[in-house]
């Protein structure tokens, strides 16, 4: 197994605001909602002689990519209480106060270096240094499927196994929040980097490809009605 290293000097962060797998954070909308739509047949056979029906069908909590992409990765937190208020300035960029528990925690970019939002950004010195093996780099990303709509982070990919303490940047979208420790602030997920070459490739139309460019289900997947891709393509993904 792969190993990622989470370093910090603070034992009070270590503690009380862990970087956690991905899986600990899942969205309140997410773990509330059923896998199958209300009032659907609670028999699968039932469900599946009723697939016109309005009301017997899978959710998005039933769709294995979905949650490989809510589980698959890391979550790093929060540290510290911050509270943002919005600061407008006379050159018609929009600037930041903020108040932190750790002063040291919230520092600034200038709205020049990322000029399209008209925004200076905030930015996160994480008390969190990040270690991968030789070979292996880190997405930093914001899930939109948190439904985060107090503020934006930037995504970037950092080579985690010569840097060590990437911070991350951000920007607000309402006037005025404050964030509690241990809400999700960026979420981490580790690769190997690999080169790959791009190749265009005209497909035929085949047995497997029905009218209008809509294409069914092929080999071994025809013979499932529901669940196909579940039990013959999709394997485990492990993040602990």
């Amino acid at each position: 197994m792969i190993e990622i290293k989470f370093g910090y000097l603070d034992p009070v962060i270590g503690q009380y605001t862990p970087v956690v797998p991905m899986s600990k954070v899942l969205p309140e909308w997410y773990k509330k909602l059923p896998t199958m739509s209300p009032g659907a047949a609670k028999c699968p056979v039932q469900r599946l002689l009723n697939l016109d029906s309005n009301k017997d069908f899978t959710t998005i909590k039933g769709c294995p990519p979905v949650q490989d992409y809510l589980t698959s990765g890391y979550a790093i937190p929060w540290s510290y209480e911050t509270f943002f208020s919005v600061q407008s300035h006379e050159d018609g960029t929009k600037g930041f106060k903020f108040y932190s528990a750790h002063k040291e925690y919230i520092s600034f970019h200038h709205a020049q270096q990322f000029p399209e939002i008209k925004s200076y950004m905030f930015k996160v010195n994480s008390p969190w240094t990040i270690k991968t093996p030789k070979g292996y780099s880190c997405l930093f990303f914001q899930s939109p499927l948190h439904m985060e709509n107090r503020y934006a982070m930037i995504p970037a990919i950092v080579d985690t196994d010569s840097y060590h303490q990437p911070n991350f940047v951000g920007y607000m979208l309402e006037d005025e929040f404050t964030v509690k420790p241990n809400e999700p602030l960026i979420f981490v997920m580790p690769f190997k980097r690999e080169h790959f070459k791009l190749k265009l490739v005209q497909q035929e139309v085949d047995n497997y490809t029905a009218l209008f460019g809509s294409k069914r289900m092929d080999g071994a997947h025809s013979l499932y009605a529901q669940h196909a891709y579940k039990i013959l393509s999709w394997a485990r993904k492990l993040f602990q």
